[in-house]
């Protein structure tokens, strides 16, 4: 109608809608984004909005300079996706509530990745009756054994146990056994992710010193990129049309990282409940997949025990996971397990 009776009007009204868009674009520079991960994902730009196309890109590209030759996609089942459990959520614990510190596991879902090996090619078997809680209180008596070819072993504690050392395998929360004596695919470019992010915010933080706002646009970009490709890889593992599909695999990050801040959880309230001289008492106001968030105000409240409490649970857990990566995960060598105090 607006064009029909003024369409002056409905020039200037398109003009502007334009002068948004175009105003947004020149603050976000998402143009600029989606072309920089289309051209690292060796696909068309048209393609940006299908994570598992330029993920996909990047592994076969990396697969290729490395001469290994890439898998074909399996056939996707029409019949319908096959769920699995995703992140934990607990229940916030209602009212408002003063001086509060989060903490916040660094690149969760990457970190349980690289920490266990998780890849297509790494996966050697499960635990069909694994349940790390029922483990750590010595329940179980026997551990029944599947490997690849469906073959079935059933073994005492004691005998599972040396079969874990001897064979440096991981165990992911969903009982999946990974071999560790060589890096997985999905691992190894995960970490040479990590790594070129951290160079590229090196770069950004010389060009910011050096006044060089076009170095600095440059590598922020690079760096929000190499975010973003470590941020989706997990998601896209539950993909049926993802060529490097495993639901197992998809599982083993999402249930693993529900028991590392599950757990991590249980070990601040534990210190808490010690302080306190309480017992059972939950201290944990909410958690979200990778987050902790907890009041100081049973301690006196404050702006400076908010720091110093964050600072001590921050240490308190980053020791614990050194023994959490071989008690619940049987990781042999280095785990990537970090978490840091966000905000107050």
């Amino acid at each position: 109608q607006l064009k029909r009776d003024n369409i002056e009007g409905f020039l200037e009204y398109n003009l502007n809608d334009v002068r948004l868009v175009s105003g947004l674009d020149d603050k976000m520079k998402l143009i600029q984004l989606v072309m920089g991960m289309c051209t690292v994902g060796h696909v068309p730009y048209e393609e940006y909005g299908f994570s598992s196309r330029w993920l996909e890109g990047a592994l076969i590209t990396d697969l290729h300079r490395k001469g290994i030759v890439c898998p074909n996609r399996n056939p996707v089942d029409e019949s319908g996706d096959i769920k699995f459990a995703g992140a934990y959520v607990q229940e916030p614990t209602a009212g408002r509530h003063e001086w509060v510190f989060s903490l916040d596991l660094q690149s969760l879902y990457p970190s349980i990745i690289m920490s266990l090996n998780i890849s297509p090619e790494t996966k050697i078997g499960k635990v069909l009756n694994w349940n790390v809680e029922a483990h750590i209180r010595k329940e179980i008596s026997e551990y029944h054994i599947q490997d690849s070819d469906g073959k079935e072993t059933t073994v005492d504690r004691e005998e599972f146990v040396l079969f874990m050392k001897n064979g440096k395998f991981t165990l992911s929360s969903n009982g999946i056994l990974y071999r560790t004596d060589k890096v997985g695919l999905i691992a190894d470019i995960l970490d040479r992710w990590f790594s070129e992010r951290l160079e590229y915010k090196k770069l950004l933080k010389k060009a910011a010193h050096a006044g060089n706002s076009e170095q600095e646009e440059y590598w922020d970009l690079r760096q929000h990129i190499q975010k973003i490709f470590l941020n989706s890889l997990y998601g896209v593992l539950g993909l049926p049309v993802f060529r490097f599909y495993d639901v197992d695999n998809a599982l083993a990050v999402t249930a693993t990282g529900q028991d590392v801040i599950k757990t991590s959880a249980r070990v601040v309230n534990l210190k808490y409940n010690g302080l306190l001289d309480t017992k059972d008492e939950d201290y944990c106001l909410y958690i979200d997949t990778d987050s902790l968030y907890f009041s100081v105000v049973p301690f006196g409240g404050g702006k400076d025990k908010a720091i110093e409490m964050a600072r001590d649970a921050e240490s308190h857990l980053n020791q614990f996971y050194d023994r959490m990566a071989k008690q619940l995960f049987f990781i042999p060598g280095r785990h990537r397990f970090v978490i840091k105090g966000e905000t107050i």
